[in-house]
């Protein structure tokens, strides 16, 4: 980039940036990703560079929901998308409309993210593009998981963790083996569930992406709960939302956050387990996902039973008006006590 700048070439420096963005987002250095991104955006606007410009919104729209501002994310990938559509670019539009249906997944809207991500399996499909068509399964199957089709999600899964096993991609054999986890620990396989994310977090160890890694550390803690090893779901809980609060990443924390509430309530301290899960419930991700009703609402609801009407209602109150991040941070500091 220093170079391109010197000779006062403005598109290689564009460019330069773009990649250097891209980089840090999969490193995990996110506030440095936007800031290399934003600088490429301008250029290219400068420039007139209109697919340069959709390159760069697609990559600040993935930063976007990674730290959770997913109105502002799906607008930057739906720009995106459409001027890929305008140049007949079918490959990175394929991405785009993958990137458009994780949004929708993340924001709650499971049948439409998986409707949409579908749609991209065709256009990869058509195009004869194996890769992405595999690279899709987990995702499809994380959906699906969220929809309570866990026979479903454990099969598309296994899929991709197969593909990845083929072609040795270790993030593709991390992400397929936590979704394949969230749905075996669904169908009550509590220690096969634990192998699973074992072998998730290890594949995410190894490729260096701490913020996927804390995705799975969540429902980790989950199986090791119902595997009778609190200890270890502490431990797994309290990773997960460290890399939440340190990385400002919404997924470690909206994966751990919920969890966490179960294990405040197996210390008995009910009125804030009811507080932490209204707080995480503030994210359709959570209220409207099967997976979380089944396997933890359902049981902080039974606590919030338990509690006097005034009591849980303010409990729910004080969650309903906190942020993921500050919540996390929280509940953070009272494990690490």
């Amino acid at each position: 980039a220093a170079l391109y700048e010197a000779v006062g070439d403005r598109w290689g420096l564009a460019r330069a940036l773009g990649y250097l963005g891209s980089m840090a987002e999969q490193l995990g250095h996110f506030g440095e990703a936007q800031e290399l991104c934003e600088k490429s955006l301008v250029i290219r606007q400068e420039l007139g560079d209109q697919r340069g410009m959709a390159d760069a919104m697609l990559n600040l729209g993935i930063i976007a929901w990674v730290q959770g501002r997913l109105d502002e994310a799906h607008r930057l990938l739906r720009e995106s998308l459409s001027i890929f559509r305008a140049f007949d670019d079918w490959v990175r539009m394929a991405q785009a409309i993958k990137s458009v249906g994780e949004v929708l997944v993340r924001r709650g809207l499971f049948e439409e993210g998986l409707a949409v991500m579908e749609s991209s399996a065709d256009v990869y499909d058509d195009l004869g593009y194996g890769y992405g068509v595999w690279g899709l399964y987990p995702f499809l199957a994380e959906a699906k998981v969220h929809l309570g089709l866990y026979e479903e999600a454990r099969a598309d899964a296994f899929q991709g963790a197969s593909h990845a096993d083929r072609t040795r991609h270790r993030w593709g054999v991390g992400f397929s083996h936590f979704v394949e986890g969230l749905a075996v620990v669904a169908e009550g396989a509590h220690d096969e569930a634990l192998v699973l994310f074992q072998e998730s977090v290890a594949a995410f160890r190894d490729v260096r992406q701490q913020e996927n890694r804390g995705w799975a550390l969540g429902p980790f803690g989950l199986a090791a709960r119902a595997a009778g090893d609190p200890a270890l779901a502490r431990e797994c809980v309290v990773e997960a939302l460290e890399i939440g609060v340190n990385l400002e990443a919404f997924m470690p924390a909206v994966y751990g956050l919920p969890v966490a509430a179960l294990l405040l309530a197996d210390q008995g301290a009910s009125d804030r387990a009811v507080e932490v899960y209204a707080c995480a419930s503030r994210y359709e991700f959570v209220s409207k996902s099967r997976w979380f009703t089944e396997l933890i609402g359902q049981q902080i609801e039974t606590v919030a039973g338990s509690l006097p009407a005034g009591t849980r209602a303010l409990a729910q109150e004080r969650g309903r008006v906190q942020d993921w991040h500050t919540m996390a941070a929280g509940v953070l500091a009272e494990f690490s006590e």
